[in-house]
């Protein structure tokens, strides 16, 4: 006699994936490290913006320092430095990042 084949059912299988993470977006409010911001727009000591993109400023405070010491404090590297008039964005002198203009507590950095 022949056996009558058998059948088997087998019952489907179902992988359970853990859920997606959730992505979180953090926004930086101020300082220099955030790309989307500007980034001299931190700076301290400001008294004008003598430049489109902020980072050629008429700085106060500045008796005995150097602009390269000012930009160094906000982590940037000075591009270049000049005795301003009367307290505006006007240029009375071309100086070296390095260089201290004597008698004035306000220069012009970038």
């Amino acid at each position: 006699p022949d056996a009558e084949p058998t059948t088997t059912a087998v019952p489907p299988t179902t992988t359970v994936l853990p859920p997606e993470p959730e992505v979180t977006t953090t926004t930086v409010l101020s300082g220099t490290k955030n790309p989307t911001m500007p980034p001299c727009i931190a700076l301290p000591d400001v008294k004008a913006r003598c430049s489109d993109d902020g980072c050629r400023v008429l700085v106060g405070g500045m008796s005995g320092l150097t602009c390269a010491e000012y930009c160094a404090r906000s982590e940037m590297d000075c591009q270049g430095a000049w005795e301003e008039v009367n307290d505006t964005c006007s240029i009375k002198a071309a100086m070296t990042c390095t260089e201290v203009w004597p008698n004035t507590s306000d220069l012009i950095c970038e």
